[in-house]
């Protein structure tokens, strides 16, 4: 993980760094907590996969920025750290393809290892207080 990357371009990388399907499922269910509008509901995993990457790359205010990324750690934390390897949310958009998806225990537990490490470091309450007050300058 480089440090020298702005808290939004490390939860790309870090999003990057996962496997399509399970990127898919969090951008799925992103979009499914977080939007108001109902064709939103039947994205497919990779429909929703780049309108959460849009979301986090178009301009916006600096404080609307931040906490777009505050809304993202917290329903990611709650997804990766209520859930395990069999519990694993996955919604209809990845189930409905009939593709099997083994995701395993120790693959789950490094996604939720490198997700607490990015949270206590490139996310972290200082970390998203200092890029605000880069993005303000």
């Amino acid at each position: 993980m480089d440090v020298t990357l702005t808290p939004d371009k490390l939860l790309l990388q870090w999003l990057d760094d996962i496997p399509a399907w399970q990127r898919e499922a969090l951008a799925t269910h992103y979009i499914f907590m977080t939007s108001s509008d109902s064709g939103d509901f039947s994205l497919s995993g990779a429909e929703a996969w780049r309108k959460f990457k849009n979301l986090l790359i178009q301009p916006e205010f600096p404080l609307r920025r931040v906490s777009q990324l505050l809304t993202v750690r917290a329903l990611f934390t709650f997804l990766l750290e209520f859930s395990d390897s069999e519990s694993f949310p996955l919604p209809h958009s990845v189930l409905g393809t009939g593709d099997a998806y083994p995701f395993d225990a120790i693959q789950f537990l490094r996604i939720c290892k490198h997700w607490r490490d990015l949270c206590q470091t490139g996310l972290s309450d200082v970390a998203l207080k200092h890029w605000l007050q880069d993005l303000q300058r």
